[in-house]
């Protein structure tokens, strides 16, 4: 699968779907979309996002969502570190269910067209900005997202705007608008993220990584290699009575890769943090809109749709 990264190189790092990202809080279902924004965004086309089968991490801690809306929408549009893609991924996903589920409102009782095209709402991991954290945790693979709990959405209700729900082009279109008013500025981002890749810093830690992965998992060659070993064992463990097998190989092998990759993400994130400011500088009337309607276009549709923010932690 290709990577997040424009550098033409293929590995499963690109992106693993995770569990359901938002939750519905009145049972509410709906079919699958395309990418939050509608556009063919990084990281989530056909090429580089496949659907990851969920796993029981019998083994592992099972993962958590953060619901709730983040005070700063950087993390969410511009991440400079694993730990704020956890809020990437959770805008995405709540778009992508703000879609989903305005969708299958339309046509109650039966599929929606195109619900057989593609998964549910999930939280997509980035492997340009890897979340060691999360890796080291639970491995390239994660089980469903939990139930619902707490109160409702995390604002109180406004009224809607924009085509209802079930009008002719209105399904999950607020949704979409939504994320195309920042698609090509966060795109702009991710490719800023891939030239830093080139920084011979970067390279050299690259290096000393793929040592590392090499020694710790017989003589692999490099990233890249990994990935593909990682691939074919979990696919050579899957099937009836293998789940816990296969839920422990994968977490050890998340661990490797954790381990490893840390030196990288060390180098990676001191200079994603750099960039960023210099990014948010010369875009900063743009970001300041972002910074008025986000929040609130968020609330809207957490009210109009009944579901809720959230992100993975951990």
């Amino acid at each position: 699968m290709s990577d997040q990264r424009d550098t033409g190189r293929t590995s499963l790092r690109s992106a693993a779907l995770l569990a359901l990202v938002g939750v519905l809080t009145a049972g509410a279902t709906s079919c699958g979309p395309s990418g939050a924004d509608g556009t063919d965004s990084p990281g989530r086309t056909a090429e580089s996002v496949r659907t990851v089968r969920p796993t029981p991490l019998t083994e592992g801690r099972p993962a958590r969502v953060r619901y709730g809306v983040p005070d700063d929408i950087v993390p969410m549009l511009f991440p400079a570190t694993g730990a704020e893609t956890r809020q990437t991924q959770g805008l995405d996903g709540f778009l992508d269910l703000a879609r989903y589920v305005g969708t299958r409102r339309c046509a109650p009782g039966k599929e929606s067209a195109g619900a057989a095209d593609g998964p549910p709402p999930m939280f997509v991991r980035r492997f340009a900005v890897p979340d060691l954290a999360y890796v080291a945790a639970h491995g390239f693979t994660s089980p469903e997202g939990p139930a619902p709990a707490g109160p409702g959405p995390s604002a109180p209700p406004v009224a809607a705007s924009g085509p209802a729900p079930c009008a002719p082009g209105g399904a999950g279109a607020d949704a979409s608008a939504v994320g195309k008013g920042f698609a090509e500025l966060r795109a702009e981002w991710w490719r800023a993220l891939a030239r830093l890749d080139d920084d011979p810093e970067v390279r050299r830690a690259y290096g000393e990584a793929g040592g590392c992965l090499a020694l710790g998992d017989g003589g692999v060659a490099g990233e890249d290699a990994f990935f593909s070993r990682v691939d074919a064992r979990l696919h050579a463990l899957d099937g009836a009575g293998r789940e816990a097998e296969r839920a422990r190989e994968d977490q050890r092998l998340g661990a490797l890769y954790a381990r490893c990759m840390g030196p990288v993400e060390s180098v990676r994130e001191r200079l994603r943090t750099r960039h960023r400011r210099s990014f948010l500088l010369r875009h900063a009337g743009r970001l300041a809109v972002l910074r008025r309607t986000l929040p609130r276009d968020i609330a809207r549709l957490e009210s109009r749709y009944g579901i809720r923010f959230g992100s993975p932690r951990p």
